[in-house]
Formats: C-alpha cells, sequence, structure tokens
C-alpha cells in the first residue's frame, strides 16, 4: 500500500525504505558491495540459478530437502558428494554458495554468489527470510527487481511503470528487515555449529 505522499509502506504502516537500510547493513558486516533481501533463502538460491543459467552442478547430500526441489523445479542435473561441511557449501562448477548456516564478519568471497538464511536455528534468527551477497552489478541490478516482480520498492507509483514480463514475489517484509537492522547492530558471530552430517543425516 502508499500513503497520501506515495511512500511505500508495509502492512503496520512501515516505510519499506527499512529494507534498503537492512541490505546495506548487511553488505558492510559481510563486506559485500550489495545484498539482495528475499522472502527466504531457497527463494534467493533460485533467483542465482535462473540468473546464471545452470545446467549442471554437483554439492553436498548433506543439505535440506527444498535444495533438491529447486533443482528439479529448475532443471538443473547434480551429483550428490560426500562432503561434510560447516557453516556453508559450494554449489560446484558455478559460483553460488548455500550459507545458511553462516554470518561472519568479512565472510564475503570475491566474484560470488552466497547466500544467507535467517530463518529457524541460523545466526541471525528473525524467523524467516533470505539474503545474497553479491559484487556484481549486473546481477545486483537485475535481481533487485526480480525479487519484487520487477520494481524497486522505491517505484511510487505502480500504475505509472510498465508490467514486467518475468518478476518473482519475493520480497521480504519491512518488519522482518526492521528486526534484521536492529539485531545486526550488535551482532556477535555464533561460529560455524555442527557439522553437515550431524543436521542433515
Amino acid at each position: 500500500c502508499t500513503t497520501t505522499r506515495g511512500t511505500k509502506r508495509g502492512n503496520s504502516g512501515m516505510s519499506f525504505n527499512v529494507i534498503n537500510e537492512f541490505e546495506e547493513a548487511l553488505a558492510h558486516y559481510t563486506g559485500a558491495k550489495w545484498a539482495i533481501m528475499t522472502d527466504n533463502c531457497t527463494n534467493a538460491l533460485e533467483l542465482c540459478f535462473r540468473y546464471d543459467k545452470v545446467q549442471r552442478c554437483n554439492f553436498s547430500a548433506y543439505t535440506y530437502l527444498s535444495i533438491y526441489q529447486l533443482l528439479h523445479k529448475l532443471n538443473v542435473s547434480y551429483t550428490l558428494k560426500e562432503e561434510v561441511w560447516q557453516g556453508e557449501y559450494h554449489f560446484h562448477n558455478t559460483r553460488i554458495w548455500d550459507c545458511a548456516r553462516k554470518l561472519e564478519q568479512g565472510m564475503y568471497k570475491e566474484n560470488q554468489l552466497q547466500c544467507l538464511s535467517f530463518g529457524y536455528d541460523k545466526p541471525l534468527y528473525l524467523g524467516w527470510g533470505g539474503a545474497i551477497l553479491t559484487d556484481d552489478k549486473e546481477f545486483y541490478e537485475k535481481n533487485i527487481r526480480l525479487r519484487y516482480d520487477g520494481r524497486t520498492l522505491n517505484d511510487k507509483k505502480w500504475s505509472d511503470r510498465p508490467v514486467q514480463r518475468i518478476g518473482y514475489h519475493m520480497r521480504p517484509t519491512p518488519e522482518l528487515a526492521q528486526e534484521g537492522l536492529n539485531k545486526i547492530a550488535n551482532f556477535r558471530s555464533p561460529g560455524l555449529g555442527r557439522k553437515a552430517n550431524e543436521l542433515y543425516p
């Protein structure tokens, strides 16, 4: 919804600007150039796989079931590896990382796409939400729109913009971003936690 002045707001009346503020704080903390917040980590990964047009990869067998479901949905061929990880794992033959269980200062790897989770049992727990860390300007400019139905958070009047043929309904709420902004200000990483084979047997 919008106010009479055109500032876009969530259901509680909170400005969408807080999403941008949290993304900036997250990028600064991790050392990434940009962060793109989404409604969950699996959708963050989907944007990455779609953008890079990944057709084949291999990765650890120890992961959450939504990862397999996502790759089947996108028709990505994959091979599973007996690879035990802590905090993050790599989709080999791509630049994509699942960092759902990691959040550390300066963790960003140059030229990579690293996806975070703010869900249950994650380092920065918000109850829901995810994000992509990147230093790729073209990727950022494309996907900051794709995550919100082909629009930016700053588009004041949707009726004044042409409808995009492709877009995804993956925007987080401003309330979630505000909680993230409050928490990251004094956040201390809990470390990498348990090994993947203990989490995903």
